[in-house]
């Protein structure tokens, strides 16, 4: 699994090459070998390096991590690769959708759930729809910061790709 951590502007990859062995990390091409496997709790994850302990607490935001890394504080925003792919190929709606506050499936498939509903006040990425497509759940995040103006779908419709979903002002 691969992942791409955004910390006060240095983005960073980080990969866990075997999910069952939870003493090894690849970060930035360097392989980071851990004492132990890491612990992970409710509230984050214990891991030592070279007899070093750290400790990261994880509290989410809507569009960030706050990250405690011992006792320094560190805004973060984390995406998977799968994500990361996803937004790149969604890009060009994304630029559309940011200059008039529309949002449109980027794809065809099936509304699963609305996370807002008109009237709302949402902020940058904050999740507005859970779609189904190709048998996976996508959400459509908001590119913008606005109130939810128009929502012209519904949980358990078909949609086409390019279809109108919502409209933000």
């Amino acid at each position: 699994m691969k992942y791409y951590i955004e910390i006060d502007g240095d983005t960073h990859e980080v990969e866990i090459p075997n999910p069952d062995n939870r003493t090894q990390l690849i970060i930035d091409g360097k392989k980071v070998e851990l004492d132990a496997p890491a612990h992970i709790d409710s509230h984050g994850i214990s891991f030592s390096v070279n007899n070093r302990p750290y400790r990261v607490e994880i509290s989410a935001d809507v569009a960030q991590l706050n990250l405690q890394i011992n006792h320094s504080h560190y805004q973060a925003k984390i995406q998977s690769e799968r994500q990361k792919l996803k937004d790149k190929f969604s890009r060009s709606d994304d630029t559309k959708n940011n200059s008039v506050g529309e949002i449109k499936a980027s794809m065809p498939g099936l509304i699963i759930k609305l996370n807002v509903s008109i009237g709302d006040i949402v902020s940058k990425y904050k999740s507005l729809i859970v779609m189904e497509a190709m048998k996976m759940e996508n959400e459509i995040n908001s590119p913008l910061e606005g109130k939810v103006d128009q929502c012209l779908v519904e949980a358990g419709q078909a949609v086409s790709k390019g279809q109108l979903l919502m409209i933000i002002k």
